[in-house]
């Protein structure tokens, strides 16, 4: 995936164009200068405008999705312009609403940042021949010599969210939603500046329930009036949950009739439920709006042919879903068919997560520990991992220089239950920026609920208003109250709302932790292999069995893990291990003259 790239060597701008991600676009708008070079290309299935050059040589792009004033696509590139170059740039970041990447050319100098959040993956190398992308693959075939870290490599593959700014390439680094970047076009500088977040025009100190929720509603009443003014034709990716619920009550609640989309698996890899496909038909049906179930079933394993297609087509985002091509030909072969914007559920963070709020009786609790005992998902690779308690200490690290760059203010360890969750949330900020990115190669897309506008408040909401899901409940409530009537679903099992707004998860969840938090770490060791198989609700199947096995053959012939990597120790984690097999595969097909740890 790469939409735009500008790069001040106009030697490299030939094989960054034959780059992975880039050799199947169309391109829409391009600069070549002395000192700067630009492409951006066009979304795969609609039609839109994402570049504008001047008279007097100043150019501005947008890429990915970014609402501003009720307005997309090419109807905000010269509001962007216009607030870049008066010194403005902070109007877009408050008040734009998206995922988005914005490089704006003014005489000798050229800006770029992206979302505050973060969510859209924006890459940069700087030096001499400096290159801002937001495709990993363009960025990495710009260097003159390719060193592979592989602590990040390990992460990437691991982990659910992207917390440092450093990529699997030593000198690639990804732009955090805190930052700006600023290259002085006359003598070829590229620097990062702190800009940090935008200013909060909320204050909870002391609030009553009653006064947090209807501000936040307001809020997500102002945040879907403008998404409704920005297009006319919205597609919803609704589940049984009650993210991507709030989302489709907010727009039911404008009058907005979307049609309603839910892909239907047939691995571990597309993590799609039967009863989320029941549920998005039911809200189709109630609400009489279209329904069309994408088809992202597989022959399995796919093998190294499919790699190659995809990974030319979509650079590092033929990850998704393992490499799963039904994946992308379902939003492809849709075409002009496709909606023009398109929102999901995913959330900043555990927004909806009420599994950290029955924890109290592990707070207070050291930053240290709650990286390593709650947010790392390194179990998934328990014991085929050699060198685990170097990657959980290098982790650690990374997570604590992330936290003074996703918040506003300081937060003391150690932490007590409400700030333990905000920890965990703005640490889980970014896990969903790879699906963000990926959709937004297609059409406008947008998880509301994963913006600044609505994700950033509820960090700050008091503790006992965050607890559980009570604002949520209540917000629903205020908007579309009907959407609460079908059944709520937690995972794969069904889920109940209390009186009192929380939600109780399903007995097998509940077990889960109840077990990860009783037994000793070497009891854990030697019944996880049941124990998740357990947890997970059902065995791996034959076709999930084949992929791992595929996975795990290829992990074992490349030069990238080296001796870090046991395969044959490793079993039932499909999706990380399948995950550390392509981004083998990508970093050798890129190349690479050394690997660092």
């Amino acid at each position: 995936m790469t939409r735009f790239f500008a790069t001040s060597s106009s030697d490299s701008v030939a094989d960054i164009e034959s780059s992975p991600g880039i050799q199947t676009a169309n391109m829409s708008g391009s600069i070549d200068r002395e000192e700067v070079a630009l492409r951006t290309y066009h979304k795969r299935c609609i039609e839109n405008e994402n570049f504008r050059a001047f008279d007097d040589g100043d150019f501005v792009a947008v890429v990915g999705t970014l609402i501003l004033d009720g307005k997309i696509g090419g109807e905000v590139l010269e509001l962007v312009y216009e607030h870049v170059t008066s010194g403005n740039q902070s109007v877009i970041r408050e008040q734009g609403l998206g995922h988005y990447a914005v490089v704006v050319c003014e005489d000798d100098e050229l800006t770029a940042f992206t979302d505050p959040n973060g969510v859209f993956e924006l890459y940069y190398m700087s030096g001499e021949n400096w290159i801002i992308s937001d495709g990993l693959a363009a960025c990495s075939r710009s260097l003159d010599s390719r060193t592979v870290n592989r602590h990040q490599l390990f992460e990437l593959a691991i982990e659910y969210s992207e917390i440092s700014e450093a990529s699997v390439f030593d000198s690639v680094d990804r732009l955090f939603g805190s930052e700006m970047l600023e290259v002085n076009l006359t003598d070829g500088t590229l620097r990062v500046s702190e800009v940090g977040l935008p200013e909060r025009d909320w204050d909870y100190t002391d609030a009553s329930f009653g006064d947090v929720l209807t501000d936040y509603a307001s809020r997500v009443r102002d945040t879907f009036e403008e998404l409704e003014q920005a297009s006319d034709s919205i597609g919803v990716q609704a589940t049984g949950g009650l993210d991507s619920r709030t989302v489709l009550g907010g727009l039911l609640n404008e009058g907005v009739e979307p049609i309603i989309l839910y892909g239907v698996g047939n691995s571990k890899l597309t993590n799609t439920k039967d009863s989320d496909a029941m549920l998005a038909k039911r809200f189709a049906d109630r609400y009489d709006l279209p329904f069309e179930q994408l088809d992202w079933r597989e022959e399995y394993p796919l093998g190294i042919d499919t790699w190659n297609n995809l990974f030319r087509s979509y650079g590092f985002d033929f990850l998704m879903y393992g490499a799963t091509t039904s994946f992308f030909d379902s939003f492809t072969d849709r075409g002009e068919n496709m909606p023009e914007l398109v929102m999901s559920g995913y959330g900043f963070g555990t927004v909806s997560n009420t599994y950290f709020w029955e924890m109290s009786d592990v707070t207070p609790i050291s930053f240290e520990d709650l990286v390593k005992d709650y947010f790392t998902a390194v179990d998934c690779f328990e014991n085929s991992l050699r060198n685990r308690s170097e990657y959980e200490e290098e982790l650690v690290d990374e997570c604590q220089a992330a936290l003074q760059k996703l918040t506003n203010e300081p937060l003391e360890e150690p932490f007590d239950i409400g700030e333990f969750s905000k920890v965990i949330q703005l640490l889980f900020g970014r896990p969903q920026s790879a699906y963000a990115s990926s959709a937004n190669e297609f059409t406008f897309h947008i998880a509301p609920l994963a913006t600044y506008e609505l994700s950033r408040p509820v960090i700050d909401f008091p503790t006992e208003y965050r607890a559980g899901e009570r604002i949520r409940i209540h917000l629903i409530k205020d908007l579309f109250p009907d959407i609460l009537e079908p059944p709520l679903f937690s995972g794969r099992k069904q889920a109940s709302i209390t009186e009192n707004g929380r939600i109780r998860r399903p007995v097998s969840e509940r077990l889960k932790q109840r077990v990860d938090d009783s037994f000793p770490e070497f009891l854990l060791q030697l019944i996880r292999p049941v124990y998740y198989r357990f947890t997970d609700n059902n065995p791996l199947d034959d076709i999930d069995t084949e992929i791992l096995e595929e996975a795990a053959d290829y992990i074992e012939t490349t030069g990238v893990i080296d001796n870090q990597f046991e395969a044959e120790k490793q079993h039932g984690s499909v999706r990380q291990t399948l995950r550390l097999a392509l981004l083998c595969y990508a970093v050798d097909q890129i190349g690479y003259d050394s690997l660092q740890r």
